[in-house]
């Protein structure tokens, strides 16, 4: 069998001597290779902060009629020190006990697990959103400028749209206003009417319904992930379990936003241009990579920081056509990338046609950086989240976009000045940071699943917020998070191992490079991005496949370390007899 399976294409780049398709095959091999180490130190770095540091909203009460007498703010307490006894306990009872359920169900067909996994996590994301009792709006602002907006849209009320519409409600600005600073939100608003026009306007639980089908999506696609980076049937498994009990996915269907639909759309177009690195045909590599970008053209539209997973695709599809000699390839999916991003862009255009009114360029991205570098966000305390200095700098010049862009590389330029006189500063600001993304045990799940106005919400809603239950739920994901950090780390050492071998199943190669690429391009993007939890747990979701494939490694060296022993104990007792 050939090394690479498209041959002729690999035989036709030869040169007389043979060398040219080895250079290019060290080429992609090299590039991949990169990745991993990058990646694997991104793991330990994590492993290390959430070993070491574990940051908690902070409680306080509640100013509803809510029986959830107890609301989680956006501030948080950073705890940091060595690990406890008791959690290094944890993390070793919790392991042993997927290993043992893994082995348990290894009688199943993969295909039963598979559908078993999907039916318990839409299950529990449904139970959770219908637990609430949700009978009044969602109290997030963003939702609250989209909810209002999408009804006016689908309603044909236009005149809300324009400079002249009175204000919408106290602390919200005017539609027109917050389109001209957040022109893309355009996007996120369309997918509301959309979903809208399908369970009614302004149904809140007819949204969140919908968000919990996108969960289950969410689970299914990473499901299929795993069985493209070729996991053993064992580490399916593993990999089932582990997506059963993430909770932060689970319980965000609450959540009135965009999240769970963008990262479904995406992770959607990510499996078919996966499956186009496996056809043998180019035509066909080809006819389906621009199905995968045209879809990835939706998903940016609906959430754009999903643009991570797109341009990780889209690397890796080029190494995949540098290693079979695919040539005219690059530039086509160059060109597709440019398309989808433009296409994505259209949600603008269709709403100012519809309103007839125009909003500007925006604020430009550099403030999100600026914002991500800033060691105070607008509550005060979780440095690099949401502050309001984009917007002060947006009224300041009027929306002038060189002035804008002008001050926010003077607020970067101080920001990275004062790290740089100062590391000690520096060093906190960023474990900080890191920490407040990585090491938040929830992801925000919890935050965001309360913003619903409820009328007597389950017993058990209220238990996890308030009572014993909510103690054992923040230590399960506090431990769940360090395992997934920590055999993640192992599985990306696993795939270096193991990197000249799977050469022969290059596309099985390149899906866990994609997997881990994903993971490196969140994590480095929102080390200077503004971020929150809310936004790095569809990076925590993505090292689940590399986690799966580092528990089975630990299960196959315990498996053969037990044999070994029970060898030399037999034979030690045949000695003696």
């Amino acid at each position: 069998m050939p090394v690479w399976p498209d041959v002729r294409h690999a035989n036709h780049a030869k040169k007389k001597d043979g060398t040219r398709a080895d250079h290019t095959d060290r080429i992609g091999t090299a590039l991949s290779t990169i990745v991993l180490v990058v990646s694997c130190v991104a793991c330990i770095v994590l492993s290390l902060l959430s070993l070491c540091s574990t940051a908690i909203l902070q409680a306080q009460a509640s100013t509803s009629q809510s029986p959830i007498t107890v609301y989680f703010a956006e501030n948080m307490i950073v705890y940091k020190g060595a690990p406890s006894l008791k959690f290094l306990l944890g993390i070793i009872i919790i392991t042993g006990t997927y290993l043992i359920l893994a082995k348990a169900v290894s009688a199943l067909p993969t295909r039963c697990v598979g559908r078993t996994l999907v039916l318990f996590s839409l299950s529990i994301a449904l139970i959770w959103v219908l637990a609430f009792n949700v009978n009044g709006t969602y109290w997030y602002n963003d939702a609250q400028t989209l909810l209002g907006s999408s009804q006016s849209f689908l309603e044909h009320d236009y005149f809300q749209f324009s400079p002249d519409s009175p204000a919408h409600r106290t602390g919200s600005p005017e539609y027109d206003v917050y389109y001209s600073w957040y022109p893309f939100q355009t996007g996120a608003m369309l997918w509301f009417a959309f979903v809208f026009s399908i369970v009614g306007v302004g149904n809140i639980v007819g949204f969140q319904i919908i968000n919990a089908f996108m969960i289950c999506g969410i689970v299914w696609s990473v499901w299929k992930l795993g069985k493209l980076c070729g996991l053993s049937d064992a580490a399916q498994r593993i990999e089932a379990l582990l997506l059963m009990t993430c909770f932060p996915l689970l319980m965000v269907a609450p959540l009135v936003y965009t999240n769970s639909a963008g990262l479904f759309f995406v992770l959607l177009a990510v499996i078919v241009g996966l499956y186009a690195m496996r056809q043998e045909s180019p035509s066909r590599k080809a006819l389906l990579a621009v199905a995968a970008f045209l879809i990835a053209a939706v998903a940016m539209m609906v959430k754009g920081t999903v643009i991570i997973f797109v341009l990780a695709l889209l690397i890796v599809l080029i190494i995949e056509a540098v290693i079979h000699h695919l040539w005219w390839h690059i530039p086509l999916y160059c060109v597709l990338f440019l398309a989808a991003h433009q296409l994505s862009g259209m949600s603008v255009t269709i709403v100012e046609a519809v309103t007839g009114q125009h909003f500007g360029s925006g604020m430009p991205q550099l403030f999100w950086i600026a914002i991500g570098l800033n060691p105070q966000s607008f509550d005060g305390n979780v440095p690099g989240w949401w502050s309001d200095i984009a917007i002060n700098a947006y009224t300041e010049t009027h929306g002038d976009t060189a002035q804008q862009s002008a001050i926010a590389r003077q607020y970067i330029a101080d920001s990275l000045t004062t790290f740089i006189q100062s590391p000690a500063e520096g060093w906190t600001f960023f474990v900080n940071k890191l920490s407040s993304e990585w090491a938040e045990p929830t992801f925000q799940s919890l935050h965001y699943s309360q913003l619903s106005e409820n009328i007597h919400p389950a017993d058990f809603v209220v238990e996890l917020y308030q009572g014993t239950a909510h103690d054992v739920l923040i230590g399960f994901e506090n431990i769940y998070q360090s395992l997934i950090y920590i055999f993640a780390t192992v599985g990306v050492i696993i795939l270096l191992i193991k990197r000249k071998a799977m050469r022969n199943n290059v596309s099985v190669f390149l899906t866990n490079t994609y997997v881990a690429l994903v993971f490196l391009g969140g994590f480095v993007c929102f080390l200077f991005w503004e971020a929150k939890g809310i936004y790095t747990l569809p990076f925590l979701v993505m090292l689940i496949p590399l986690a799966a494939q580092g528990m089975d490694r630990l299960y196959q060296t315990a498996g053969s370390g037990f044999g070994i022993l029970s060898s030399h104990m037999r034979n030690r007792t045949q000695q003696t007899v």
